[in-house]
């Protein structure tokens, strides 16, 4: 297992091979694709590459969590 490894709920993400983290407004005809709790009250999904992870009321507190994640909150321990 070359690179960083982590693991956030059900994903385990090389973070090596990642291009970076996306927040995104998810659109009303969008929610019913979106399988990471997407709602009316949590309408940001933050991404890693084409990987959702999760959804988040706010866009900043999808941003906090890719910020956890860089510093090493959620790494896969040797």
């Amino acid at each position: 297992m070359e690179g960083r490894w982590f693991k956030y709920k059900n994903s385990v993400i090389n973070l090596n091979k990642l291009t970076g983290f996306h927040a995104r407004k998810v659109e009303k005809d969008m929610v019913a694709y979106c399988d990471v709790g997407v709602s009316k009250t949590k309408k940001w999904m933050l991404s890693a590459d084409h990987h959702a992870l999760d959804a988040f009321a706010t866009k900043e507190d999808a941003l906090k969590l890719a910020e956890a994640i860089i510093s090493g909150k959620y790494d896969i321990k040797k």
